[in-house]
């Protein structure tokens, strides 16, 4: 690849993974504690330009206290076809988008090379994460007051409106 290429695939790749980070951190924050009394777990999908996005919610009394996220992106999206070319572009991006992120208790994030694809793991425990900071990540969404916690409902109403599809257990 010529110096032009690398460029133009990094700028991708740092596109690629911001948005990936949105959805990762796009919680609906709850404008009311009014909601049920019970223990949920719910994931949601959606592929986006070849990459697949599964985003788990764990919550209790309505309010999400744990959010997982797996997003699996295949080499060929990014212009790769060995875990080391995928390294050599992934990861600078990746480093480059998360620098803050990484920094912040109850926010992990790692990425495991396979054979023709990356799977990047992404857990946020909101009963650790220092809220204000989080929302200073790059691609990160909030409505309405952390203080108050994340709802659910609203959270998956708004992956359901991004295209996002409720799997099934």
């Amino acid at each position: 690849m010529t110096k032009g290429k690398n460029n133009n695939n990094t700028n991708i790749i740092v596109a690629i993974v911001a948005g990936i980070v949105t959805f990762v951190i796009a919680l609906v924050l709850v404008l009311n504690r009014n909601s049920g009394g019970n223990e949920q777990v719910v994931t949601y999908e959606k592929v986006s330009d070849g990459i697949t996005m599964s985003l788990t919610y764990y919550a209790k009394d309505g309010l999400v206290y744990k959010q997982t996220a797996k997003n699996t992106i295949p080499y060929s999206v990014l212009g790769a076809t060995t875990k080391e070319e995928a390294g050599a572009i992934l990861d600078p991006a990746m480093e480059e988008v998360l620098k803050d992120a990484l920094e912040i208790d109850g926010y992990e994030d790692t990425v495991e090379y396979h054979d023709d694809k990356a799977i990047e793991n992404v857990s946020i425990d909101f009963n650790v994460v220092d809220k204000d900071k989080l929302k200073d990540i790059v691609g990160a969404y909030f409505e309405g007051d952390t203080e108050q916690g994340w709802s659910l409902e609203k959270s998956t109403k708004w992956l359901e409106d991004s295209g996002f599809t409720k799997v099934e257990e």
